[in-house]
Formats: C-alpha cells, sequence, structure tokens
C-alpha cells in the first residue's frame, strides 16, 4: 500500500472494529444479566440441608 493512511485514522477504525466484534460476542449489559442471574440463583447441591 503507498498510500499512507493518517495515524489517528488507522487506530480510530481499529478500535471501532475491536469493540463492534466486542459486542457481538457479549454486549455489557448481557454480562451483567448472566452474573446477577448465577448470583442470586445458588446451585441445587449448594443449598445447605436444614432448608430443605
Amino acid at each position: 500500500m503507498a498510500r499512507k493512511i493518517p495515524r489517528a485514522f488507522e487506530t480510530h477504525a481499529i478500535g471501532e472494529r475491536v469493540s463492534s466484534e466486542a459486542k457481538v460476542i457479549a454486549p455489557p449489559e448481557m454480562q451483567l444479566l448472566e452474573f446477577s442471574a448465577s448470583a442470586a440463583r445458588p446451585l441445587p447441591d449448594s443449598l445447605p440441608t436444614s432448608e430443605k
């Protein structure tokens, strides 16, 4: 590539691509929802036997 790309534009384009790919993999809202759901719902074998 003989044409020079301005550094700021190049960094911006890479940052946009990375952030959009990260959103496709797992949006922050989904991560928070999954975390809160797993934290609020204990596993069956972790429950004390006295509560059964």
